[in-house]
């Protein structure tokens, strides 16, 4: 091999190297990934976008955008009985995987806590940002009557969950009184901070 064509591949390998430890790693193997699509021809399937521009992840700054759809059964009783297709990516075309959805469980103590449901195999997963969404959905004498899900974006390392969750409010694409528009956040305003008084 010329001189020339060595560096051109080890400048080649340094690039994918950086590009790895920059995006986060590989995406993951299909086997863990959120197995529940919407079944074909379902009805009514709900839509909902979200966006978030400045995420501090491991990796350094990200943007995703969201587009989520549900479909619940009839008879749903829990989050793990609805269907969900969630597109993630990333300003740099990566995805952020869904892995599942948060089922909160009460406590004996009167709290509560969060599961993902499936249940995941954390030492299967790589490094790097997934969803997860909240379906946040109230239900009032055996019907649901209002649906208000929000997208929580964890970060994996070393096979375990960070305390890195950002949350990324989703707007519906048909506002109604079953699905209504989130409270979004005031807009931001560049300046430089100043202690109140």
């Amino acid at each position: 091999m010329k001189r020339g064509n060595a560096r051109i591949v080890q400048f080649s390998i340094v690039a994918s190297a950086a590009c790895v430890l920059l995006c986060g790693c590989r995406q993951p193997d299909e086997n863990y990934v959120y197995p529940r699509t919407i079944p074909e021809g379902a009805s009514p399937v709900y839509s909902w976008t979200g966006s978030h521009d400045d995420i501090l992840s491991f990796w350094g700054d990200r943007s995703l955008n969201l587009t989520v759809k549900a479909y619940f059964p009839e008879g749903w009783k829990q989050p793990g009985d609805g269907y969900w297709d969630v597109c993630v990516t990333t300003e740099k075309g990566r995805e952020a995987p869904m892995i599942g959805v948060v089922l909160w469980q009460p406590t004996m103590e009167g709290s509560r806590r969060s599961l993902i449901v499936p249940s995941i195999d954390l030492s299967k997963f790589e490094d790097g940002l997934y969803t997860v969404i909240d379906p946040n959905v109230t239900v009032e004498n055996g019907r649901i009557v209002r649906i208000e899900p929000v997208a929580l974006v964890p970060m994996i390392r070393n096979h375990m969950f960070t305390p890195f969750r950002p949350k990324v409010l989703l707007v519906p694409e048909t506002e109604s009184d079953l699905t209504p528009a989130p409270k979004l956040p005031p807009p931001k305003h560049d300046g430089t901070p100043f202690p109140a008084e």
